[in-house]
């Protein structure tokens, strides 16, 4: 069988883009600006949302009332990547998937202070269900990166 060539061809995916927010994604943000994770509640099934929405996924309606989380929260799902990407931190980085409190949703996050000696041994001091805190950067703009990493509690 004859060898083929391979072909390569190198990209850069830079994509800048606006959101508009509305005003419950800017009261949320403004929120984590003060150090505060803030969720609401649906009046109709009683779902909390952290992040907050403008409405409940299940019913609809517009939550209405807002409550300060103590910002403790959940791991549901981890990967821990080995490879330097960019936007990320170095390797190895390990990304979650963050319950807070009870809400009914989760987000994407950073999980560091994971003691470890060997990279390849991190994974196996990450544990789904493990309990985590937020950590606060020193200057805060108003967006999800001003929680600079989740940490087990």
């Amino acid at each position: 069988m004859e060898q083929g060539k391979i072909n390569r061809t190198e990209y850069v995916w830079h994509s800048p883009y606006t959101v508009t927010l509305g005003k419950t994604y800017a009261r949320f943000l403004e929120g984590l600006k003060q150090k505060k994770i803030l969720g609401n509640i649906c009046p109709q099934c009683g779902g909390l949302y952290v992040p907050a929405r403008p409405f409940c996924d299940d019913c609809f309606v517009e939550p209405t009332e807002w409550v300060e989380t103590d910002g403790m929260a959940t791991l549901q799902s981890f990967t821990v990547t080995y490879v330097k990407f960019a936007g990320l931190p170095d390797p190895p980085c390990v990304t979650g998937i963050i319950k807070v409190g009870n809400s009914v949703t989760n987000f994407l996050h950073f999980i560091s202070g994971i003691e470890y000696e060997n990279p390849r041994d991190l994974e196996k001091n990450l544990k789904v269900g493990m309990k985590l805190r937020p950590i606060w950067k020193e200057e805060r703009v108003g967006d999800m990166f001003d929680i600079a990493y989740f940490e087990p509690a």
